[in-house]
């Protein structure tokens, strides 16, 4: 009788030991968002640089093309710009 209680027992936590290692990817995965389309892309860098050319984000955003670049970049996506060029913007090449 008392090994068949321990049995049991034993049964239903390794029952719920492997429903936990069987969800636990879903849970610890990251979400992450669907790529943009190279159309989204190109509409929101031109709406950015409508908003630089109108002085939405400030001279300096004005005084070269690689400076507006780099502004249409960071308005597109701020969170990526800094993830790929971080403190090393893009520059001209000489």
């Amino acid at each position: 009788m008392g090994s068949s209680r321990a049995s049991s027992g034993s049964f239903w936590i390794l029952s719920l030991f492997l429903a936990v290692l069987m969800l636990s990817p879903l849970c610890l995965a990251k979400y992450e968002r669907p790529a943009i389309s190279d159309r989204d892309l190109n509409r929101r860098k031109e709406a950015c640089y409508v908003d630089i050319d109108n002085g939405l984000w400030g001279r300096g955003c004005r005084s070269s093309q690689i400076a507006k670049e780099n502004c249409a970049l960071r308005c597109v996506s701020g969170g990526c710009y800094n993830t790929v060029y971080g403190e090393d913007p893009v520059c001209p090449v000489y």
